[in-house]
């Protein structure tokens, strides 16, 4: 898992990934940057494509009872707009803050630091509100 790891980090950093900008051009296609970019075209098309063959396969599995359905939970919205607010204000996903770290960036311990805090408060704000965050163990 180390060494998977290791890889992905390696890789976005080399693709540019680990920059905001870089980041920002791929979901607007470079529209609000003075045009289209459509470099960026060949990525969102492999991640589609992956999302939707990776669908299939869980749906597949999951019609043969390969694992348990999930119910949803009520933080589960709530979680999934703070992650997408958070992932908005770092220019990625947590992964990327820690590969930043790795690059040596300024702003890195700080992003690191605030996904840490961010989790931290997520927890105490679930148990306050008495919302089921859930877990992957559940």
């Amino acid at each position: 898992m180390g060494a998977f790891a290791l890889a992905l980090g390696y890789a976005l950093s080399r693709a540019g990934y680990t920059d905001w900008g870089e980041v920002n051009a791929v979901f607007t296609l470079g529209l609000f940057d003075g045009g289209p970019a459509f470099r960026h075209f060949r990525l969102i098309v492999m991640l589609l494509a992956g999302a939707l063959s990776g669908g299939a396969v869980l749906l597949a599995l999951a019609r043969h009872d390969a694992f348990p359905a999930r119910p949803v939970r009520s933080g589960t919205a709530l979680g999934g707009a703070l992650f997408g607010i958070g992932g908005a204000i770092l220019g990625g996903c947590p992964a990327v803050a820690i590969v930043r770290l790795g690059e040596g960036r300024p702003s890195a311990p700080l992003a690191v630091a605030s996904v840490l805090a961010g989790t931290w408060l997520a927890r105490r704000m679930a148990a306050r509100l008495r919302v089921d965050p859930g877990g992957c163990d559940d």
